[in-house]
């Protein structure tokens, strides 16, 4: 399903945002339709066609999609159908030297991001990963306590 063509980028962005958040929900997928909730500044509701696992259209009951083509909304519910899909997929193989090519890139990136975006992004990921969370706490010196509180120790 190639449908990222068709959207502009900051949409395909801010969707991908609320994808991560979690803010897709009531996802339901025919051949034909897909339909789900979106939480935003209220909940949305998205409605996809597809035809042959290929885009058509989308509407949504936002203010933004009714002078617009696309939306956010729409965008993070095809990202949520994105991932559904693919956990349904047997896992991809990969020789040794295409995890090289994977790692130098995810390094590549990590290198050149602002430490706000690494921040944020940190803030996202473990916010939705409470075993995440836990080993990066662990990581930055965090100690649970008897009393279940974490103990963050200095470095300095």
């Amino acid at each position: 399903m190639d449908w990222e063509a068709y959207l502009p980028t900051v949409i395909a962005e801010r969707g991908y945002d609320y994808y991560l958040q979690g803010l897709v929900t009531d996802l339901q997928q025919t051949k034909t339709q897909i339909t789900a909730t979106v939480t935003g500044t209220k909940c949305y509701d998205v409605s996809i066609s597809m035809s042959n696992d290929e885009f058509q259209a989308g509407t949504c009951d936002c203010p933004y999609a009714a002078g617009h083509q696309y939306c956010k909304h729409m965008a993070a519910v095809l990202y949520q159908v994105a991932a559904v899909n693919d956990s349904s997929q047997p896992a991809k193989t990969t020789d040794s030297n295409e995890d090289d090519h994977d790692e130098n890139r995810v390094a590549q990136v990590v290198a050149h991001a602002t430490n706000a975006q690494v921040r944020d992004f940190l803030n996202t990921v473990l916010m939705h990963d409470a075993h995440l969370a836990q080993l990066f706490k662990l990581m930055v010196g965090g100690v649970r306590t008897a009393t279940g509180l974490v103990r963050i120790s200095s470095s300095n």
